[in-house]
């Protein structure tokens, strides 16, 4: 077996003692299962790939590497330890000139409002994994669309005594021809609907 695969092994095995352990450990934290929240929050975003992006089949506009937005999730979690999420929000970059250049008027910010389905993993009480994939319109177009598809793994912190949620994210918007990553932020409030 090749090395990569022994060492997949390896932390596959290490990640499940881990959860069994953290689970064991926090099993009397049931006041998350069977319970609804909804979570308000702002996102502060840092483009990793500032290039051109392609916008009405003519030229291309330039964009800033600084985003901000704002998100709204509805969680459902049938476990202390598993949230299921649904969210939309709004997400947006302004587009920039160079040096002694208009800006290019055929383009306006970049816009972006999601659609997006996910899951959060809890590994200890206040500690979770999450992923997030959906669907976003965009403006500008992307190649004469304004759909994008959406990918975002997460690591966050969520503390139910005080309400407060933080979670650091890699999100990529893409289509077959042009994409966008960034690393955000987000900061949050969750509502607990249960009580």
């Amino acid at each position: 077996m090749p090395v990569k695969k022994h060492l997949l092994l390896v932390i596959i095995i290490m990640l499940s003692v881990l959860s069994n352990k953290v689970k064991a450990q926090y099993y009397d934290n049931t006041y998350r299962e069977d319970s609804w929240h909804v979570t308000v929050g702002p996102d502060f975003m840092a483009v990793v790939n500032p290039q051109q992006y392609p916008g009405n089949g003519l030229t291309a506009a330039t964009y800033s590497r600084l985003g901000l937005g704002a998100s709204v999730h509805a969680e459902y979690y049938p476990n202390p330890f598993v949230g299921l999420t649904i969210g939309s929000g709004v997400t947006t970059i302004s587009k920039k000139s160079e040096a002694g250049t208009p800006k290019n008027e055929n383009f306006s910010n970049y816009l972006m409002v999601p659609f997006k389905i996910g899951v959060k993993a809890f590994f200890s009480q206040t500690m979770f994994l999450g992923a997030e994939t959906g669907l976003g319109y965009v403006n500008p177009d992307y190649r004469a669309s304004h759909m994008t598809k959406i990918v975002s793994p997460q690591l966050g912190y969520s503390n139910n005594d005080t309400g407060w949620e933080v979670s650091l994210k890699y999100e990529v918007d893409h289509t077959k021809s042009t994409y966008i990553s960034m690393l955000g932020l987000h900061i949050a409030y969750s509502f607990d609907l249960s009580n």
